[in-house]
């Protein structure tokens, strides 16, 4: 199998109509990615949005999005659970995951 390689600036993530139809995503880097190997254009992000309060950090919310490499777009993304985002983060390489 053959997958083309492509990259991804985060400012023009950010920028796309599809990441700003959804203004409850953050403005954050994505973390840990997950391939997903029956899609090979399919890439899974954690956003994390994180603010300081009162001197400390706090999660104002976590999501997971997937992103199609090949078109740059956000093809889906759900909204982790409070406090039950570990639960979402691959301990192993996943080869089906859903946002």
């Amino acid at each position: 199998m053959e997958v083309e390689q492509s990259g991804l600036l985060i400012a023009d993530l950010w920028a796309d109509e599809t990441f700003l139809a959804t203004p409850e995503l953050p403005q954050q880097l994505p973390m840990c990615p997950v391939l997903n190997l029956k899609e090979p254009n399919m890439v899974f992000f954690f956003l994390s949005d994180i603010v300081f309060v009162d001197g400390h950090i706090a999660t104002k919310g976590e999501y997971v999005l997937s992103l199609n490499m090949q078109s740059k777009k956000v093809q889906s993304w759900s909204k982790c659970p409070p406090e039950r985002s570990s639960e979402f983060s691959p301990s192993v390489i996943a080869t089906e995951f859903c946002a």
